[in-house]
């Protein structure tokens, strides 16, 4: 089976991404900056599957560790030959709000580190004249909202990068595509909800704006990621994925 690295991955929709690829097979280097819960999720691995992936910890937002994923990845197997980048989430506030810290930690979080980890990859991808990425953004990047001026601004310059590489290096037989999750049952989301309505209630009600009437499992995220990483999407290119049970209204 191929390989990968995942972002992002102790928690949440790296988690589920994880635990998709471990079931399917895939040799596997997960980071995060929370090595204990990384600890646990490679344990879980582990015991379901057999799976054992390497585990690094390591911030998305700090260039001399994303080096130190490479770098390992590379030295127990040889070259990277699919990426998926999966991030945690910036602050959410009013614009009035966020800080000049904000911005500068949202951006090496997300938009940076997206640079640094594909600019490595495509090395291997080009030279191996193939390969899969897939950034995991959100539908703030189609319908903004209230407070996610961070989140909706910078994982949308991710959705630009990836369809403008995508132009640059599809001729050497490597794919880029993003997806944009709606609500997923994570931490995150019910944290999110819980300082204004009880956190049951507050699921209900984001359950009732979604045309399915739920929310996502972090493991629904990591069956899209999964086919996009495989042959099975061998003609999806350059593509952004609404993975959001219909709630997005805008249509393209």
């Amino acid at each position: 089976m191929p390989n990968v690295i995942v972002s992002a991955a102790s928690s949440g929709i790296g988690k589920g991404i994880a635990e998709v690829l471990a079931r399917c097979g895939y040799k596997m280097t997960l980071f995060s900056r929370d090595e204990n819960k990384l600890q646990a999720v490679k344990n879980v691995l582990k015991s379901k599957y057999g799976n054992e992936p390497v585990t690094i910890g390591a911030d998305l937002s700090r260039s001399e560790d994303i080096g130190k994923v490479l770098e390992k990845h590379r030295e127990i197997y040889g070259s990277i030959e699919n990426l998926v980048v999966n991030y945690g989430d910036p602050r959410v506030a009013s614009f009035l709000d966020l800080s000049e810290d904000d911005w500068k930690y949202a951006l090496d979080m997300i938009l940076m580190s997206t640079i640094r980890l594909t600019r490595e990859a495509l090395k291997d991808m080009i030279r191996l004249k193939g390969g899969s990425i897939v950034y995991v953004t959100s539908m703030t990047v189609r319908e903004p909202m209230e407070g996610f001026s961070l989140s909706s601004s910078i994982r949308s310059a991710v959705v630009s990068l990836a369809k403008n590489i995508s132009l640059e290096v599809s001729k050497f037989g490597v794919r880029i595509n993003t997806i944009s999750q709606g609500y997923v049952n994570t931490d995150r989301l019910r944290d999110v909800i819980k300082n204004s309505i009880d956190r049951a209630e507050g699921m209900r009600r984001l359950s009732g704006d979604v045309p399915l009437r739920r929310v996502a499992e972090p493991e629904e995220i990591g069956e899209v990621v999964e086919f996009l990483l495989s042959d099975r999407s061998s003609y999806i290119n350059g593509a952004n994925i609404p993975v959001d049970g219909g709630i997005t209204k805008f249509p393209l």
